[in-house]
């Protein structure tokens, strides 16, 4: 319920603009915010004192939103901040804790937004026009895809649920290869405790019909589809 406001503000925007004449609207400056002490240019704590810029939850909820502002019309998005720093030079200024990794005292961790990020600037490449896909029933995953040429198709999967959810890809009959990532909570706890700049994948040669697998609880799964 939290990305409704979000997203309709971006479907508004996008209509405004084209009514206007305004050829591309981007979104500026997207982060993570709220909670305990938000306002003094903190990301804020949550209700367990935990920095909301650490915690895979928030980073999940950000790529959907950023999913969506795509889907509306939005033609691209940034995020504040590459790292955490000061917001001035004057002793006591507020710390910016806004980073996609942690400070150089802890060893510059890369926290959750970081693997998130990545899965989307990764293949959503300028030019990319993504569109939401029904899923069926509607209210089981969100999906997104877009045809980028060439033969290859990306499809982004989100299961907003506690429990994982089983699907089923209709794929061509020509044979394809399918390249599958997963951003999950365990997933992205191992590739930080263990230093992991980029989340594993997997591939498979030589698919066609139709596609059998499972969406962990509280996740997303990308797939990138290329023709043999």
């Amino acid at each position: 319920e939290s990305l409704v406001l979000p997203v309709r503000l971006a479907a508004q925007i996008t209509g405004a603009a084209k009514e206007d004449g305004t050829p591309a609207v981007f979104q500026w400056e997207s982060n993570v915010t709220g909670g305990q002490g938000a306002g003094t240019f903190s990301p804020g704590l949550d209700s367990k004192g935990v920095l909301l810029s650490t915690r895979y939850a928030t980073a999940l909820k950000l790529v959907a939103l950023y999913l969506q502002e795509l889907a509306a019309g939005i033609k691209g998005s940034s995020y504040w901040d590459l790292f955490d720093y000061f917001y001035g030079t004057e002793s006591g200024s507020p710390l910016m804790q806004f980073g996609l990794w942690g400070p150089k005292s802890e060893g510059y961790p890369l926290r959750p937004i970081y693997y998130a990020y990545q899965l989307l600037t990764k293949l959503i490449v300028p030019g990319t026009h993504l569109l939401q896909v029904e899923a069926s029933p509607p209210s089981a995953l969100i999906a997104y895809g877009a045809d980028q040429g060439g033969g290859r198709r990306i499809l982004y999967v989100l299961n907003p649920w506690a429990e994982p959810v089983q699907v089923h890809l209709k794929l061509a009959e020509r044979p394809l290869w399918l390249l599958r990532w997963t951003l999950d909570r365990d997933g992205v706890s191992v590739a930080i405790r263990e230093r992991v700049q980029q989340l594993p994948h997997t591939w498979r040669p030589g698919l066609r019909g139709t596609l059998e697998d499972v969406v962990p609880a509280e996740a997303m799964v990308v797939y990138q589809l290329r023709d043999l």
